[in-house]
């Protein structure tokens, strides 16, 4: 264990990245036919008293045909709302696509955009959801993982209270030509690296005030099931020494390095023991993530054919049925950050 990990109760925490259908392969065509699949889900989660949080990309936070489903969910108070920025879809736009994307910055990082653009799509997103749910959101997963200090000393300054963009012993994998561990106006890209926390802890912001010094960060649960590997391996990856990508490849074969998330190519029962594995390593705050268009057919690249889709439902009901008997509480990402916080505080 990391030493400024926080250790709380145990906790189950779901975390769906609530975005547009096949944001993958088709992130210019913004359709959002997924988001009925969550009147599914939720009854899925209201049976095993899993409590999710959605995390919204800009279309699901404004378009009717999302809302009609989003809002009623939110007014239940069975889940939480968040803030999921994919920056393409996101006004302003500097290059208007015909259906509603930013030319200029389709799948880019949120690290990659100068600062003031940052900060007007990171705010227009927020300010959406604050004035389709009637209340500002408090937890952020960054577009495609990537995570920076601009953005964490933004998300504290917005008067969030947890980011949940890392993942424990992964590093963000294709980057763009020349993109490295920091930008370059030194920006600090902190997916760019091999982190090890597998627990919330504190992200310090860059220029702390009196008010705010850091937000809790919650790593998305990874199965690390060879924690010599990661011992022995990631000094040399964060090296940048020649070879890491091939030694990364090697790494990722004897660590294990499966996220908790219900791919349909995973064998039934991997989920539970996903989550028993990782209570053994230590793990107090259990994190699956997916996203929305994973619930539909033809709405992500893991969802091509009927079979594959019912996996995923499958999966998810190992899972949440497992946390249940087992006695594990589900609440919202915001909430268990702030249990994080008490015990800080306490400790």
């Amino acid at each position: 264990m990391q030493s400024d990990e926080i250790q709380t109760p145990l906790r189950f925490v779901v975390t769906v990245d609530t975005e547009a259908d096949d944001a993958w392969l088709h992130p210019d065509a913004v359709n959002v036919t997924n988001i009925r699949q969550l009147d599914r889900f939720q009854d899925l989660c209201d049976k095993y008293d899993v409590v999710p949080t959605y995390l919204l990309a800009y279309e699901c936070a404004t378009r009717d045909e999302a809302l009609a489903t989003l809002i009623p969910l939110a007014e239940k108070r069975r889940c939480e709302i968040g803030h999921h920025l994919h920056v393409w879809t996101t006004p302003p736009f500097q290059n208007e696509g015909p259906n509603g994307v930013d030319l200029d910055w389709i799948q880019a990082f949120q690290f990659q955009l100068p600062d003031s653009l940052f900060a007007e799509k990171a705010e227009a997103l927020r300010h959406a959801i604050e004035n389709s749910f009637g209340h500002s959101p408090t937890s952020h997963r960054a577009g495609r993982w990537g995570i920076d200090q601009r953005t964490v000393d933004w998300l504290a300054s917005a008067g969030f209270v947890v980011e949940t963009s890392m993942r424990t012993a992964i590093r963000l994998r294709n980057f763009p030509p020349g993109v490295e561990s920091s930008s370059q106006n030194g920006r600090h890209i902190a997916a760019a690296e091999y982190e090890l926390h597998k627990n919330p802890y504190f992200w310090p912001v860059e220029s702390p005030s009196p008010a705010c010094r850091s937000i809790v960060e919650v790593p998305a649960t990874v199965d690390v099931r060879n924690a010599l590997a990661s011992t022995l391996f990631v000094p040399y990856l964060r090296s940048k020494l020649p070879g890491e990508f091939f030694l990364f490849k090697v790494y990722r074969k004897f660590a294990g390095l499966n996220m908790l998330s219900p791919d349909p190519g995973y064998s039934p029962g991997e989920l539970p023991r996903i989550i028993e594995r990782a209570i053994r390593r230590g793990v107090t705050v259990i994190n699956l993530m997916f996203h929305s268009s994973e619930l539909a057919l033809h709405c992500s690249p893991f969802t091509k054919t009927q079979q594959d889709v019912d996996s995923v439902w499958r999966h998810l009901e190992e899972a949440f049925n497992y946390c249940q008997v087992r006695g594990i509480a589900s609440a919202g990402i915001s909430d268990v950050a702030r249990l994080a916080c008490e015990h800080a505080e306490s400790g």
